[in-house]
């Protein structure tokens, strides 16, 4: 009997996640230099120094660009992760100065029961803030020209943007969505917001005082799922993946 319950005590896990913890056990991972899995985002910081790279095999990586020819990876930044999605990293932005990342994805869930998005020193790598309480997987973020907000988008439960000078306070919230959102982008003046949805609508907001306001919502033209969006560099017009709308 005494040796059965060694065993069964050997056998039982070493840490123990609680709630709201990340887990502390030791994870194996080969370090090869490159991403190993599907990247899906990419960041640049205004004047194209540094480039962020997002990917679902949980890493962000951190390169210096200035030598066009021969990128160098500077960091490989290793987030809370866990086993099956938990950790996959599916969005990342740049503060346009290059001070500080954004990132997030499948983050936080396992042991917070909702999700996370990470705001990283850009020249050390270390944590500075924790946006928490996301109630979806986070599939984009975008930060304004000016560099005050931050939003993200989310699998089918909208929009929230962030006051990123005033330690990434929520400042608007936009439920109304039919389902998952890939695509945001500030405007050149940091002033309007535009966003696409797989429900087939683009919507724009504009910015009022502190906070934004949804002034408008249209179908895509050309394509039932529209997914990136950006602005022109110095006018007023939206580009999508199918072409050019107002």
């Amino acid at each position: 009997m005494k040796h059965l319950l060694i065993f069964l005590l050997i056998l039982l896990p070493t840490t123990v996640t609680l709630a709201g913890e990340p887990p502390t056990a030791p994870m194996l991972r080969l370090e090869t230099g490159f991403h190993t899995a599907r990247l899906w985002r990419i960041a640049t910081d205004a004047q194209g120094r540094w480039l962020a790279t997002a990917s679902d095999d949980k890493t962000l990586r951190l390169w210096d660009i200035r030598d066009r020819k021969q990128p160098e990876l500077i960091r490989t930044l290793r987030l809370p992760s866990g086993p099956g999605n938990e950790g996959k990293l599916f969005a990342v932005a740049m503060d346009p100065a290059g001070d500080w990342l954004a990132t997030g994805g499948w983050t936080g869930y396992e042991w917070d029961k909702s999700l996370s998005i990470y705001i990283l020193d850009r020249a050390t790598g270390q944590l500075r803030h924790r946006i928490k309480g996301l109630e979806q997987v986070i599939r984009h973020l975008c930060v304004s020209p000016d560099g005050h907000w931050l939003a993200a988008t989310l699998g089918d439960t909208g929009l929230r943007v962030y006051d990123a000078r005033n330690s990434f306070t929520p400042v608007f919230t936009d439920r109304d969505y039919g389902t998952d959102s890939y695509g945001c982008a500030f405007s050149p003046d940091s002033r309007s917001l535009v966003t696409t949805c797989y429900d087939g609508q683009i919507r724009r907001y504009s910015l009022q005082g502190s906070s934004f306001r949804k002034d408008r919502q249209i179908k895509a033209q050309g394509g039932k799922q529209p997914s990136a969006v950006a602005f022109h560099p110095s006018s007023d017009q939206i580009y999508l993946p199918n072409g050019l709308t107002a």
